[in-house]
C-alpha cells in the first residue's frame, strides 16, 4: 500500500537535517510538536502533504530515529508503511506494527518512538468527522474517546479505505475535477466514521459528566502549580471520586491525577526550553508539583525522548538566536 510517493508539484514539500526547522514546519499546519532525533549523522527528513478542503494527506520518512510529541488541533490518522511503532498516551502503550492504523482524537497529547521509518498521515475536518459519526451514533455524547485507537488495515472495510485513500491522491491531479476530490474526501471521512462508530467505547457518560470534566481539564491546567489532590478535583466538579474516575477513564483513558501529571510534564517542557540561564529544572519541576525528581526525570524522558537536562542544554545554546528573533 502506497508504495509510491506523490511527485505532484502542488505537494507542500520539505527536506531537511535540521530537526528544529522540521518541527516549525509541521507545526504551522498541524499543531503543537516536540521532536527528539536519536542516533547520529543526516536526519534526512523527507515529507510531502497534499491540502484538501477537509482531507490532507502526507507521507514522511527518515533516515534516523526520533522521538514526537504532539498534539494535533484535528483529529489525525497515522499508518506507518514499514516499521513497528511506539506509541504512548497516558498509560496506554502500543506497538503498531506496519499497515496498521492509528487514529488521533484533537487535543491529544502523545508520544511516538520510532526507527527510521516512512509513514502516511490524514489530517481530517473535525466537524465533518464529527457530524459523519453522530448521523450513525446519534446517542454519543462524544463523538470519540480522547485516546489513541488502533485499526487492523487488513481488514475488509479497511481495505477499501486504502482505496479510498489512493483515489484521493489521484483527485489531486491538476486535470481532475474539482468535484472529485471533494467526492473523495467525503467517501474517506465516511469511511473512518463508520471504523469510528465500530469502535466507540460502550460505556456511556451522561453530556453533564462530559461537560465537568473538560471543565476540569481547563482548571487543571490553571493550577498545574498548586496541590492537586483526587479529593480536590471531586470538590471542584462537585462529583465523588469513583464517578470522576469513570468519567476520565471513558474520555481520557487515563485517571484524573495522571491526567494532572501528563499536564504538568508538557508545562515543564514548555518552561524548560523558555528558561533563563540563572534558572534550574529542580526548582521548574517543584513549581510544577513534582515532588520525586528522580520519577520526575524518568517520566519526562518516557515521554519527549530525552533528558530535561538535555533539553535545558539545547535549549540555551539557542536562547540567543530565540533572543535575537
Amino acid at each position: 500500500m502506497y508504495a509510491v510517493i506523490p511527485a505532484l508539484q502542488q505537494a507542500r514539500q520539505i527536506a531537511s537535517d535540521d530537526p528544529d526547522l522540521v518541527t516549525h514546519w509541521a507545526s504551522q499546519h498541524d499543531g503543537y510538536h516536540s521532536r527528539v532525533v536519536h542516533g547520529s549523522g543526516p536526519y534526512g527528513f523527507r515529507a510531502w502533504q497534499l491540502l484538501g478542503q477537509r482531507v490532507s494527506v502526507g507521507w514522511a520518512e527518515t533516515r534516523l530515529g526520533h522521538t514526537i510529541r504532539a498534539m494535533a488541533r484535528e483529529p489525525t490518522v497515522q499508518v506507518p508503511l514499514d516499521r513497528l511503532q511506539e506509541y504512548s498516551c497516558g498509560r496506554q502503550r502500543l506497538s503498531v506494527p506496519p499497515g496498521t492504523l492509528v487514529f488521533f482524537a484533537p487535543d491529544v497529547e502523545a508520544s511516538r518512538h520510532s526507527d527510521p521509518a516512512a509513514l502516511v498521515g490524514l489530517d481530517l475536518d473535525g466537524a465533518a468527522l464529527a457530524a459523519a459519526v453522530r448521523q450513525r451514533r446519534a446517542e454519543a455524547v462524544d463523538p470519540w474517546p480522547q485516546v489513541l485507537l488502533t485499526f487492523d488495515m487488513s481488514e475488509p472495510p479497511l481495505q477499501d479505505l486504502n482505496a479510498a485513500i489512493a483515489d484521493l491522491v489521484s483527485a489531486f491531479d491538476p486535470a481532475a475535477p474539482l468535484m472529485r476530490r471533494t467526492q473523495c474526501e467525503h467517501r474517506v471521512i465516511e469511511m473512518l466514521a463508520d471504523a469510528l462508530v465500530g469502535r466507540l467505547i460502550t460505556q456511556r457518560v451522561s453530556r453533564l459528566a462530559t461537560q465537568r470534566v473538560a471543565e476540569l481539564e481547563a482548571w487543571i491546567e490553571a493550577h498545574l502549580g498548586e496541590h492537586i489532590t483526587l479529593r480536590r478535583l471531586c470538590a471542584v466538579v462537585q462529583a465523588s471520586e469513583r464517578s470522576l474516575q469513570m468519567a476520565f477513564q471513558a474520555r481520557r483513558g487515563m485517571s484524573p491525577l495522571r491526567f494532572v501529571s501528563e499536564r504538568r510534564l508538557a508545562a515543564a517542557r514548555r518552561r524548560i526550553i523558555a528558561a533563563d540561564p540563572d534558572e534550574c529544572i529542580t526548582g521548574i519541576a517543584t513549581s510544577l508539583g513534582f515532588t520525586h525528581l528522580g520519577r520526575f526525570a524518568v517520566a519526562y524522558r518516557e515521554a519527549f525522548g530525552e533528558s530535561p537536562s538535555r533539553t535545558w542544554m539545547r535549549s540555551q545554546r539557542s536562547a540567543p538566536a530565540r533572543r535575537d528573533g
